[in-house]
């Protein structure tokens, strides 16, 4: 009976487990990004959420896609921008670096909530939308001067003698 269960565990998750592999597979692959491209890269992901949740209706078949934007928009972007915000590029693993990246970003949305719960704003999918993407695009700013700061500092100086 325990290898049955052990057999229905292993195939149940093989799946999830090979998608987690994939994924950090490329992961490993992609090099350095340049900070400009990294930021271009979170605003245009900003930007692409934002026209997905405004113009596609939600009786649409392409729904999906603004779930799909909409989730990694709210359950990883925000944090991924503090984790490379508060963290030099190399220091953490990437596991850490996901984990951290999730746990901030529900942290980061929920207090976002939070003030626009208690603001006389309230809490409407515009003012969720729209504080949520001011703050991705700050924190990427900053996360972008920082990762520039210290590719200017780690580039040799060439000092030419006359």
């Amino acid at each position: 009976m325990s290898s049955t269960r052990s057999t229905r565990f292993s195939s149940k998750y093989s799946p999830f487990i090979f998608f987690l592999k994939i994924l950090l597979e490329m992961a490993r692959r992609i090099k350095k990004v340049k900070p400009s491209s990294w930021f271009g890269i979170i605003v245009l992901y900003t930007f692409l959420t934002l026209l997905f949740v405004y113009f596609i209706p939600s009786d649409s078949p392409f729904s999906i896609v603004t779930c799909v934007f909409g989730f990694i928009f709210v359950a990883v972007i925000p944090g991924y921008c503090l984790v490379s915000l508060l963290f030099q590029e190399g220091k953490l693993d990437l596991v850490e670096k996901a984990v951290l990246s999730v746990a901030l970003s529900f942290s980061i949305v929920g207090a976002a909530g939070l003030f626009l719960g208690l603001s006389p704003i309230g809490i409407t999918t515009t003012s969720i939308v729209i504080s949520l993407s001011c703050i991705v695009v700050v924190l990427a700013f900053l996360a972008f001067l920082r990762k520039r700061k210290f590719q200017m500092l780690s580039e040799p100086v060439n000092q030419t003698s006359s």
